[in-house]
């Protein structure tokens, strides 16, 4: 039995990754600002996310900074 696995496609900028480290966004790192920043959890800096990458708690997808 085959089993299908989702693939998500960042596009040409890639997944979300720290400035300073590196490092990929991960479920340890902490989102703060209504989910527009978070705090990596590798070199504790503070990153803001572009808009069209932010993504809700719930996985709702945010465009402009607001719920959609």
């Amino acid at each position: 039995m085959e089993t299908c696995e989702e693939v998500v496609d960042f596009g040409e900028s890639g997944p979300v990754r720290c400035s300073r480290c590196k490092g990929y966004i991960n479920p340890f790192m902490k989102f703060i600002d209504q989910e527009r920043k978070f705090i990596c959890n590798l070199c504790g800096d503070r990153e803001d996310l572009v808009d069209s990458r932010a993504v809700g708690v719930d996985g709702g997808m945010k465009s402009g900074g607001e719920d959609s």
